[in-house]
């Protein structure tokens, strides 16, 4: 992240928080205020298994972070 938005020069900033902690997001975008765009990243390496070696704690653990870390 670092290196990115160095390449993008001012006034681009990049910041890292716990997409799992909706007490963080929510006082991120109030220190931020209004923005042009935003880049959401979050999660690991996403590693694709079959559906049938993967466990229900893995399926949700994933969710967590992508699919509820993004709508927090």
């Amino acid at each position: 992240m670092d290196a990115a938005t160095k390449r993008l020069g001012e006034p681009a900033e990049g910041h890292r928080l716990d997409v799992a902690d909706g007490n963080a997001i929510a006082a991120f975008f109030e220190q931020v205020g209004e923005f042009d765009h935003l880049v959401y990243t979050a999660g690991e390496s996403l590693l694709i298994e079959s559906l049938a070696d993967t466990s229900p704690q893995e399926a949700r653990a994933v969710l967590e972070r992508r699919f509820w870390g993004a709508f927090l």
